[in-house]
């Protein structure tokens, strides 16, 4: 990734954030930007959304799309550069997937531990 790139990811993540503190509020809710990525012909950006707790992040996640107009221009407000992107929200699950891969192992460690004291 060229160093303009990391820029350009880095201040539309930035302002993303900022604009969703702001301006769109979900009670009851965390929602973190963890990441963009910009193509290189700076037409399109994808924003990765974390959200906790998770069984709302399908709720959450349709209304950052159905909001997308909206956050478009605010972005556009906030940055001055040409082309700006077409945001795109997508879910990072990795939390989620993460919790599942420890509550699979945790029954084998007790298993593992009962083990070795007999």
């Amino acid at each position: 990734m060229t160093e303009r790139l990391s820029k350009v990811n880095q201040l539309i993540r930035q302002e993303i954030g900022r604009i969703l503190q702001k301006e769109l509020l979900f009670p009851g809710c965390l929602l973190t930007v963890l990441s963009v990525s910009t193509a290189k012909n700076l037409r399109s950006a994808t924003v990765a959304v974390s959200v906790f707790p998770f069984a709302r992040s399908q709720q959450v996640l349709a209304v950052l799309r159905q909001r997308r107009g909206f956050l478009q221009g605010q972005l556009h407000r906030k940055l001055y550069m040409k082309p700006l992107p077409e945001i795109n929200f997508i879910l990072d699950d990795s939390p989620e997937k993460t919790k599942h891969v420890e509550e699979l192992l945790r029954p084998n460690q007790n298993n593992g531990t009962n083990q070795d004291k007999s």
